[in-house]
């Protein structure tokens, strides 16, 4: 019985097959191999016109001619097989591409086929077109694809391919090769898991018009053969990691219409001859180490439409041929140190949708000539000089940007009021205008703004109530940020109206009387700070208030409530001792009884507690009665005997500290001054300073490369909000690793800013020596001018220190004489820590790259080091796994 069954179940598959041969019997080679590999697709009901004619009809074709994507040529042999965007599933392993000896074109684009590329498919030796764009295709690339000498469009983009561009797949250079694609055209390997450096026989292609290989992993050089491939119209290279030059061989591509260079590691200059390129519609130079001066004839051809340098060290003026090119859509130059004037170095541009050329130094003043850009959606100006002799006020055209989503104008020096125009923007998303000089009320058109998502007007001059119309703004939702003015009156009770509202910041005003019950019940609110005004009267239970920080509530009138630091509404507040010689301020405390209670918590500051010690005072590890866990760090003399530079440190700590709310920036919780000690008091951190954790073996081992990465990443996000988000802004001037702290969860923590020191417009600071000796900038041992490019310096050093396990030492000399090329990190890394260990992939990818920014970070020149914004920006890209950052 069981031989029977066993019979059968070997019978019927056999059956199912002879009777599959036999339907196919009779029809042509092409057709038979389309059914085979329809046999392997699970999807099988889209190719439902791909059958084989009933045996007893001898009338019907036996060819694949009308079958669903199969093109014939007269013969009856296949031409074309297209298929794209139909959702086909399975491989090609099953596809005989021997039976095809006529196909010219293959288009399977937009599908999900997964496996690899069968080398087999290098048997079309007459295919012209091959795209499989947009699969799940995995393997290498098949090196018979070489084979395919007519070939003029090859495109594998947007799969899982993996490997390197194998020489073997380009022509040898020879006046007549053989093998290689001769005759391409289009090659796009764009967005893919190439690696490798880009050969340079890839300059043998001489018809090549399209070249696209972004979004991948190659690095090394551009190689200079590309200047070869004179027919070239359009380069893609973006979003890889190519380091070093410009080809000046680049320059002879008089054809191209587009270049696409952004977010890589290029440095230098950019040839000036990019001028010649009169046909040049887009040029991307974003995210790369350039400096110099940008081509000032960039749109000599009057047809240059989207042009971004953004995130460089480009100098000099903004390029001439900007002012008459009227083909303009997109202008991106912002983060540069790019010199001239809004009002005379732009002219009128009708296309132009987006601009952005914010932290730059930029001078004159916003004219009324912008008011021309009819289509204009996003205008951003941030971090200039913009303001004219007589401070440039706001022009009312403005409001003739009816297309406008984005207007920032923030951190320049504009005056006057806001135009009552600004009402007429009802396409308005975000508007920004902090940090300049306006003054007067806030006009009551900004509520017929409707479509804002975030409002900024912090840090000018703004007086008056403000207008209950902003409770119009129902889909306000980022942030509503007031503070830093001269506001008064009472907290408009429209303001619950916004019931998207996160954040809602109207700190440092001077409004009065009670905070409204009804911001307890702003469903969305995460964030609110109110503190530096006249409040008084108990504080709201519930919502927002549950949860609030003590700080975002302090230096009020009279407030109350259950917030701790706040007296209970019943209870007097208690005033310090009167036979105190000197006043104390502790934030997030009760007054005198925290002050006890770290007294007694220390017993007396016994060195027991003691777990550091720095120039200036003691840190001490104070475990509260209630569990919380500070630390505190107290000055070695007593309030009235601190020598003056103590009293400059300790003064120089809260102003900072009090200026920043940063994630890794330590946290402030208050300060005392008292006759008998004065101290600061920190968030605590677990793992204690990154110079202890690298000085230890063990703990050394166990942070590891991916941990290293997140501190490298940690510090550089700290300096970049101190720089270029606070205002004024703030110079640490002493980062170094004994100053990086480290949370339980190894987060890094910017600490110690003793010596830090305000950076005001148009008035350098001139000081003393201030710092740790191996981690200063080279220019302090002969000016004392203080600038942020001392913090890059330094923070160059760290990155080394953090990459090598110790201090660079006499390796920062050597390191400053390196190219950004022959600099090979492997040689340097902690052994202490394993690569192969890992299972992070391209880590010694993002090693090597953050170790080449380190460099930039170490050049002599401090005007050559590029800024904390756009270190920042490079190493967050460097450590996002999938994500593609495109400037424009």
């Amino acid at each position: 019985m069981a031989k029977q069954r066993l019979y059968s179940f070997c019978v019927i598959p056999c059956l199912a097959l002879w009777t599959f041969c036999e339907c196919i019997s009779g029809l042509t080679q092409e057709a038979q191999a389309l059914l085979y590999w329809k046999q392997s697709l699970p999807n099988q009901p889209i190719l439902e016109s791909w059958v084989s004619p009933p045996l007893t009809n001898s009338t019907a074709s036996q060819n694949p001619c009308s079958w669903r994507g199969i093109t014939c040529d007269s013969s009856g042999s296949a031409t074309e097989l297209n298929l794209n965007h139909t959702g086909l599933q399975g491989t090609l392993q099953h596809f005989n591409f021997s039976a095809f000896p006529n196909l010219l074109l293959l288009n399977l684009k937009f599908n999900q086929l997964s496996g690899s590329i069968p080398e087999s498919i290098g048997v079309l030796s007459k295919l012209q077109f091959l795209d499989l764009n947009n699969n799940d295709l995995s393997g290498t690339i098949p090196l018979s694809l070489a084979n395919l000498t007519q070939l003029y469009e090859l495109d594998l983009s947007k799969n899982n391919i993996t490997g390197i561009l194998d020489p073997c797949l380009f022509p040898d250079g020879t006046d007549h090769p053989k093998t290689g694609l001769i005759g391409i055209k289009h090659l796009l390997f764009q967005d893919t898991l190439l690696g490798g450096r880009i050969p340079n026989e890839i300059g043998n292609m001489r018809d090549l018009t399209t070249l696209s290989l972004d979004g991948s992993h190659f690095f090394g050089p551009i190689p200079p053969s590309l200047g070869n491939c004179t027919h070239l119209n359009s380069l893609t290279l973006a979003e890889n990691y190519l380091s070093g030059i410009i080809p000046p061989s680049i320059s002879r591509l008089t054809n191209l219409t587009e270049i696409f260079l952004h977010t890589n590691y290029l440095h230098g200059h950019v040839p000036q001859e990019f001028g010649n390129h009169s046909s040049l519609v887009a040029l991307h130079l974003a995210e790369n180490y350039f400096t110099g001066q940008l081509p000032p004839q960039v749109c000599k051809g009057g047809k240059l439409v989207n042009f971004s340098a953004a995130h460089n060290s480009f100098t000099g003026p903004i390029p001439v041929s900007l002012k008459s090119c009227p083909s303009l859509l997109r202008v991106r130059i912002e983060d540069n140190q790019l010199t001239g004037y809004a009002d005379q170095d732009f002219g009128v541009h009708p296309n132009l949708t987006y601009i952005d050329f914010s932290y730059n130094r930029v001078k004159g003043e916003l004219s009324a000539n912008w008011g021309a850009c009819k289509n204009l959606q996003s205008l951003r100006m941030a971090g200039n000089s913009i303001s004219g002799t007589i401070p440039g006020e706001i022009p009312p055209q403005v409001g003739n940007f009816s297309s406008l989503s984005l207007l920032n104008l923030s951190n320049n020096k504009l005056s006057g009021l806001i135009p009552e125009s600004i009402g007429k923007l009802t396409n308005l998303q975000s508007l920004d205008l902090s940090m300049n000089i306006l003054r007067g009320p806030i006009p009551y058109q900004i509520g017929s703004c409707k479509k804002l998502i975030s409002l900024n007007l912090s840090k000018n001059d703004f007086n008056g109530t403000v207008p209950y119309q902003i409770g119009n703004l129902a889909d306000l939702q980022y942030f509503l940020d007031l503070s830093y003015n001269s506001l008064s009156g009472e907290i408009p009770t429209d303001i619950v109206k916004l019931t998207n509202l996160l954040s809602l910041n109207v700190s440092h005003n001077n409004f009065s009387g009670s905070i409204p019950d009804s911001l307890s019940g702003m469903p969305g609110l995460s964030s609110i700070n109110l503190s530096y005004n006249n409040l008084e009267g108990p504080v709201p239970d519930g919502g927002i208030f549950n949860s609030s920080f003590p700080l975002d509530l302090s230096n009020n009138k009279n407030l109350c409530g259950k917030i701790q630091g706040l007296q209970p509404c019943s209870v007097s507040v208690i005033e310090p001792k009167a036979s105190m010689k000197k006043p104390f301020s502790i934030w997030y405390f009760n007054g005198r009884v925290v002050y006890e209670d770290i007294i007694e918590a220390t017993e007396g500051f016994d060195d027991k507690y003691c777990i550091g010690e720095g120039a200036f005072g003691n840190v001490y590890k104070v475990v509260m009665a209630g569990g919380e866990v500070f630390a505190v760090k107290k000055l070695r003399c007593e309030a009235e005997n601190l020598d003056i530079q103590s009293i400059k440190a300790f003064k120089s700590e809260i102003e900072a500290l009090t200026e920043t709310r940063h994630r890794n920036i330590v946290k402030l919780y208050g300060y005392c001054t008292h006759w008998s000690h004065t101290f600061l008091i920190y968030e605590y951190m677990e793992r204690r300073s990154l110079a202890d954790m690298l000085g230890n073996d063990k703990e050394a081992s166990e942070l590891g490369w991916s941990e290293r990465v997140e501190i490298v990443k940690g510090v550089a996000q700290a300096l970049c909000y101190m720089h270029h988000d606070c205002n004024p802004p703030i110079v640490h001037r002493d980062i170094s690793s004994k100053n990086v702290l480290l949370s339980r969860n190894l987060e890094a923590h910017v600490s110690d800013f003793g010596t830090a020191r305000f950076l005001k417009a148009d008035s350098p600071i001139w000081t003393s020596f201030a710092g740790t000796y191996g981690y200063a900038a080279p220019e302090l041992a002969y000016t004392m001018a203080v600038s942020e490019k001392c913090d890059v310096f330094s923070f160059g050093v760290l990155v080394f220190e953090v990459l090598m396990g110790k201090h660079p030492a006499d390796l920062i000399s050597h390191i400053q004489s390196c190219s950004i090329q022959n600099m090979d990190f492997t040689e340097i890394l902690d052994p202490r820590v394993s690569v192969a260990a890992t299972k992070e992939q391209n880590l010694l990818q993002k090693l090597s790259l953050i170790g080449n920014l380190a460099v930039s970070c170490l050049q002599t020149n401090p005007q050559s080091r590029p800024s904390m914004r756009t270190i920042a920006h490079m190493i967050e890209k460097a450590t996002a796994h999938e994500t593609r950052m495109i400037p424009v």
